[in-house]
């Protein structure tokens, strides 16, 4: 497979390869490349199966030419479902959306013989919509409404709500967002992902390849949002203990939901520097750029290093040998580290409970939130994939509380009833009761019973 793609092909020639599926997109233009292409397959020894393998051409189909791949002729078609998905010559959503309901229906209506109906449509049902999510970007405006309805007969199933029941109520009582957000929050997430930031002069390096690093921490009993101070402190003193004696950073983060605003400082006995981030910056990202910083100052130091820091996640991120996002300061880390390894400085990563007197934190705290304060910028951060998801998903839900609002300012009993009987809190019914009780409890919110 690699040699097919490795050929020289005319501009624009581009071949795809699934496992055993291949899809090879030609221009119009360059038409005739595909016999260069079936030359290709032959030399290859590769078997074609013409009942499988078909011929679109995109957005014209008047009259194409007859088509050969090795000597079997290779069938023009309209509509063709490749990898799971149906694509149209038009580059239109339409054949999709009655084959997801199709595939959807079957497990829709397993959501009466299941206890945890909204666990199952979400991993069972909506995934197989969702899985669609490239080819549904093209949907057109009274197309919307035919995807919504699979998602709103199984919001009916999972609270054994009536027809007539409010789209808005359904769905702040279930907390679904309508697939066409998701779809939306989805897209913008695969074309986040795509754009590449890597750092030029550092090559990923593989799996296998032990790290420079040394991680020095210890695990606290529980998480460490209920582990008081004193349980943490005493947990992590082994491996605060055990670092040994070389130069210290402390760092530290500052974020301000409401404002927003971010900031971070590194704290060291020779070297106290505060930064001012972007606004929207997360806590993770505060972080991994408060290390960037201590490993560009201490690359001239020729000593060990050790950075403590109170974030686990930071430590998770460096860590984890599959880089998602955040790619380009998590690149620097490594870069500068390896730069240090060239240079025969070890660098050690050590986790240190927050707000537990040790001295080199709670140095570094007070600075990191005198410098919210600060106007300026020193550096700009693009969000991450999950903090824009996550903000995008809390303002289509609190647009979920507005809808409901709205439809109580017009004067529909069942809105006025839901907000009085919920105020508009979510509660989910403990998963131990019964299917019969639970929808009586459902209805008894929606307003009927």
């Amino acid at each position: 497979m690699k040699s097919l793609l490795d050929e020289g092909y005319a501009d624009g020639v581009q071949i795809f390869i699934f496992a055993d599926d291949v899809c090879i997109v030609v221009p119009h233009s360059v038409f005739k490349e595909h016999r260069k292409i079936s030359d290709k397959v032959k030399d290859l020894v590769l078997k074609v199966n013409p009942s499988k393998t078909k011929a679109m051409d995109i957005k014209h189909m008047a009259s194409p030419p007859p088509l050969r791949l090795l000597v079997a002729p290779i069938e023009w078609v309209s509509n063709f479902a490749y990898l799971g998905v149906y694509i149209n010559y038009r580059l239109l959503a339409a054949p999709e959306i009655p084959m997801l309901k199709s595939r959807t229906n079957s497990h829709i209506n397993a959501l009466k013989r299941i206890t945890s109906l909204r666990l199952f449509y979400v991993q069972a049902v909506r995934f197989l919509v969702e899985y669609s999510t490239p080819v549904l970007t093209s949907l057109s405006p009274t197309q919307k409404p035919q995807l919504e309805v699979i998602q709103n007969n199984a919001m009916r199933t999972i609270l054994g709500a009536l027809i007539w029941t409010r789209l808005s109520l359904l769905r702040t009582d279930t907390n679904i967002l309508p697939l066409v957000d998701r779809i939306n929050i989805r897209n913008h997430s695969l074309i986040i992902k795509t754009i590449k930031t890597d750092r030029n002069d550092y090559v990923t390096q593989p799996s296998w390849v032990p790290s420079p690093l040394r991680f020095n921490y210890t695990a606290i009993p529980v998480s460490k949002a209920l582990c008081i101070p004193d349980v943490a402190f005493r947990a992590s003193l082994p491996s605060i203990q055990n670092t040994p004696a070389n130069i210290f950073y402390f760092t530290d983060d500052s974020v301000e939901r409401s404002v927003p605003a971010a900031a971070g400082v590194v704290y060291s006995e020779s070297f106290q520097a505060s930064w001012r981030l972007s606004n929207g910056a997360s806590t993770l990202q505060t972080e991994l750029v408060a290390i960037v910083k201590a490993l560009e100052h201490s690359v001239t130091a020729q000593r060990h290093i050790t950075i403590r820091t109170d974030s686990t996640g930071a430590l998770s991120a460096i860590k984890n040998s599959t880089v998602k996002e955040n790619t380009l300061i998590l690149s620097n880390i490594m870069h500068l580290t390896f730069v240090h390894f060239q240079n025969h400085m070890q660098v050690t990563l050590n986790w240190i409970p927050s707000h537990s007197g040790i001295q080199g934190n709670a140095a570094a705290d007070s600075p990191a939130r005198g410098a919210l304060a600060v106007d300026t910028l020193s550096i700009t951060l693009n969000s991450s994939v999950r903090h824009l998801q996550k903000s995008m998903f809390n303002y289509l839900h609190n647009q979920l509380l507005s809808d409901v609002r709205q439809a109580q300012l017009d004067s529909s009993r069942s809105a006025t009833w839901y907000i009085n009987i919920t105020n508009l809190v979510l509660q989910f019914l403990p998963k131990s009761n019964l299917r019969h009780l639970a929808v009586i409890l459902h209805r008894l919110r929606l307003g009927y019973s």
